[in-house]
């Protein structure tokens, strides 16, 4: 499994947001599809790669290549593109 702190802290508080009692069955559900895609995720190689090569981008403060990497995760996951909206 390739993991980074941040997909593991997600999960965190996912299941904090499942064990809570004030959320609705709905949304409870809601939170649960997000666990197992992004419990999915964490064994996807590629994709850990390029969400670690963002997290660099992002302490580095680099917006092009923050752009460029995350239209390239987008791609991977057959997401809606984003904008060349950097600067």
């Amino acid at each position: 499994m390739y993991v980074d702190t941040s997909r593991v802290k997600d999960l965190e508080q996912i299941k904090g947001w499942l064990a809570d009692p004030k959320y609705s069955k709905a949304r409870k559900q809601m939170y649960l599809r997000t666990y197992r895609k992004i419990q999915a995720q964490m064994h996807d190689k590629k994709l850990s790669l390029l969400r670690e090569r963002l997290v660099r981008a992002t302490k580095a403060e680099d917006t092009k290549v923050m752009w460029k990497i995350t239209n390239q995760i987008k791609d991977y996951a057959k997401e809606e593109l984003i904008g060349q909206k950097y600067e």
